[in-house]
């Protein structure tokens, strides 16, 4: 039933050129039909922007290290996990500042990665977010 919805939502937009106002818990279906999204937490609106926009500004810098990685001090950061020699971060208002901060970290190996819109709202209200 909730598939039938979706894809009649999908169609009314793709046909009509509708304005739907769509909330829900599971992301990866927003993620699906939505152009703009907002993300609230605890009634306050966080974030509200085109859905594009939003991808391209929280990303996820993963640095390798020949040593355990250093403490992170980017721009934007939401968020710093070590997994070995490896440091992920997770940052917002991603561009040429906070990548040349990463790079200045020295790591042996650098990648910037996109993130799921399920990933970006943990990164943005999740708990352990810097």
């Amino acid at each position: 039933m909730r598939r039938n919805f979706l894809e009649g939502v999908i169609e009314l937009i793709q046909e009509e050129g509708r304005t739907v106002f769509f909330s829900s818990h599971i992301v990866h279906e927003v993620e699906r039909v939505a152009d703009w999204v907002g993300i609230m937490e605890e009634g306050k609106l966080l974030y509200c922007a085109p859905l594009e926009e939003l991808k391209a500004s929280v990303r996820r810098i993963v640095c390798t290290f020949p040593e355990p990685p250093p403490t992170p001090e980017l721009p934007g950061l939401l968020r710093a996990e070590v997994e070995g020699k490896t440091l992920l971060c997770t940052v917002r208002d991603f561009g040429e500042a906070t990548l040349a901060a990463a790079r200045a970290l020295n790591p042996t190996a650098l990648a910037v990665e996109d993130l799921s819109l399920e990933d970006i709202f943990v990164a943005l209200v999740g708990k352990g977010a810097v």
